[in-house]
């Protein structure tokens, strides 16, 4: 984020910020935020070249572009799920992604929702082709059957809890739904 401020340097009130007086004569914010800035740079990229490739657009603003799911050889119990992000445009609000794993019958037995960029790269700061990678962490359930599983993937609002809609779907595998895709997955 990029703030201007200014504040007097000594005297009484050293330290203190000035108010800024807006066109009525009153005095408003003691700075002005101007948000995310990018200086001329390059956005970051990701490597996803190890990623199932695929197309899913949220919204228009972040779209999936690959997914790996692997089991943990030392756990067996654990599913790693890498996925990788492209910003299509600026998002205004930092959006959360949620990461199902359904058993045959569609119930969910694992989940676990975060930033996809993590709390240190939410999404209204993504540069539009910037790419970016996330893992997430599902426990497998001793009783789940490893056949007929699917992912069910999505970004949603945290605090509307209103989930993204779908805008486009290219992939090999799975299907899309209003607001989640489902991925296939072979984990025998």
């Amino acid at each position: 984020m990029f703030e201007v401020g200014l504040y007097r340097p000594s005297g009484e009130g050293a330290g203190d910020r000035i108010g800024i007086i807006d066109g009525s004569g009153n005095i408003g914010a003691d700075k002005v935020d101007f948000g995310v800035v990018a200086l001329g740079i390059d956005p970051p990229q990701a490597d996803l070249s190890d990623l199932r490739p695929m197309q899913a657009g949220f919204e228009g603003q972040v779209e999936l572009s690959g997914w790996r799911a692997n089991r943990d050889p030392s756990d067996p119990q654990r599913l790693g799920v890498d996925l990788g992000w492209t910003a299509l445009d600026r998002a205004d609000t930092d959006y959360t992604a949620f990461v199902h794993l359904l058993d045959g019958a569609g119930n969910i037995v694992s989940q676990q929702d975060h930033p996809p960029g993590s709390v240190d790269n939410p999404t209204k700061m993504w540069l539009p082709e910037e790419r970016i990678r996330s893992t997430f962490e599902l426990a497998l359930p001793v009783s789940t059957a490893l056949n007929n599983l699917m992912l069910r993937i999505g970004l949603y609002e945290p605090v509307s809890g209103r989930q993204l809609p779908v805008t486009h779907f290219e992939s090999e595998s799975g299907e899309a739904g209003s607001t989640f895709i489902l991925l296939p997955l072979d984990l025998q």
